[in-house]
């Protein structure tokens, strides 16, 4: 990488006095993220590298890119108040900074039901809701933002095909992918759609074979997106009598199918967040336990719990209760969802970096039986902020 190829301009003056400009370029590469914004101001020359998108892809192929996580807490607010936004540098563990962001304030009233995803530097958001007067509730929106970490500049990518909230997604090859949630007219959708970044274009994929009433979460795995929601099921046909019954939907982007996998929609297991390391998916239910789903035997095992070995997540019953009587009892919050106690969490490598509440906790913990390390990241009152993604660059 020489210096002329960052922006496509020719830098007059060495990058770092007494050193080849390819040299002094492979130790910017290598200087954390954390430390961008501030080296950029250094000089001109400086500020057009942090600020190129051929510098992250270098950064990638060195195999040095940093992992940030970006969560937010807007499904619990009010249109009118701003969204908070915290980013965590997992490297380090630490919290960079908190902000209040106006990456989710560009679209009236989506303060609930979208979706973040990352590929490369750039943090999307998808979807959401947005008030419908006619209906009197919320619907989906078609609106996609595209926030572009090195430049902290927003822009608008083209709208989704079908106005969707309360969907699934995930990232798989740099693909985004879209499906299910409510559509514009509120009603189920089982539709999927795929988002070329490169071509900023939407184009349709494979229907959900079930409509899932609603989505609980969903992770990627070993290339493909795992969904898990409530569909409805028949229990008696005299009557027409309906059960919602736990179902996981696997899309393979290679086949372009959508599959029921049986065995993972276990009816017995507490529903919870899916995490996947880069060899297992887990749950982490609202109770704080951990199972891990074993491949060979088709079934899930518990590995951990906050009354056993113990996962990293604390939180009193007390608070969760009072979190949910807090969300219920506030009037701002027309038709959005009372808060979910699911606690977050986000898988990585062979990391899972839980959000919690409780500081007294140990901050990292190793499942010596799995390889995996378990990291704690304090946010203060974790149920409450429900969307994330985490950016390599």
């Amino acid at each position: 990488m020489a210096a002329r190829d960052v922006q496509g301009t020719s830098l007059q003056q060495p990058l770092l006095p007494g050193l080849p400009d390819h040299v002094a370029l492979l130790c910017l590469l290598r200087v954390p993220r954390q430390y961008h914004a501030s080296l950029s101001n250094v000089c001109v020359q400086w500020n057009w590298i942090f600020k190129s998108s051929e510098f992250f892809t270098y950064r990638k192929k060195l195999g040095i890119a940093d992992s940030w996580l970006f969560v937010t807490s807007t499904n619990l607010l009010p249109s009118s108040q701003p969204a908070a936004c915290y980013m965590y540098d997992l490297a380090s563990k630490q919290l960079l900074w908190k902000v209040w962001s106006s990456i989710l304030q560009r679209r009236a009233g989506s303060v609930d039901g979208f979706k973040f995803a990352a590929i490369d530097e750039k943090l999307l958001v998808i979807g959401g809701n947005r008030q419908c007067a006619n209906l009197g509730c919320k619907v989906g929106d078609d609106q996609l933002t595209i926030f572009n970490t090195a430049t902290n500049k927003c822009s608008q990518g083209a709208k989704l095909q079908i106005p969707r909230c309360n969907f699934a997604s995930g990232v798989i090859d740099r693909s985004l992918y879209v499906a299910g949630g409510y559509n514009e007219n509120g009603t189920i959708e089982q539709s999927t759609e795929v988002y070329n970044l490169e071509d900023n274009e939407w184009s349709m994929a494979t229907r959900m074979p079930v409509a899932l009433k609603t989505i609980d979460c969903e992770v990627v795995f070993r290339g493909k997106l795992y969904v898990r929601g409530a569909r409805e099921i028949i229990i008696n046909n005299n009557n027409n009598n309906l059960q919602q019954e736990s179902t996981i939907l696997v899309f393979d982007p290679v086949s372009k199918k959508w599959e029921i996998d049986e065995c993972m929609s276990d009816s017995s297991l507490e529903d919870g967040e899916l995490v996947a390391t880069e060899n297992c998916v887990y749950n982490l239910s609202a109770s704080d336990v951990l199972h891990k789903y074993d491949e060979d035997g088709k079934k899930w095992e518990e590995i951990s719990s906050s009354r056993g070995r113990g996962v990293l997540t604390s939180r009193s019953e007390t608070s969760v209760k009072a979190a949910a009587a807090s969300a219920s009892n506030n009037n701002n919050l027309n038709r959005v969802p009372v808060v979910n106690t699911i606690p977050r969490a986000f898988g990585l490598g062979k990391e899972i970096f839980f959000l919690t509440g409780d500081m007294a906790g140990p901050p990292s913990q190793e499942l010596h039986e799995e390889g995996v390390v378990c990291h704690n990241l304090y946010i203060g009152t974790p149920s409450l902020h429900r969307e994330g993604a985490i950016i390599q660059a």
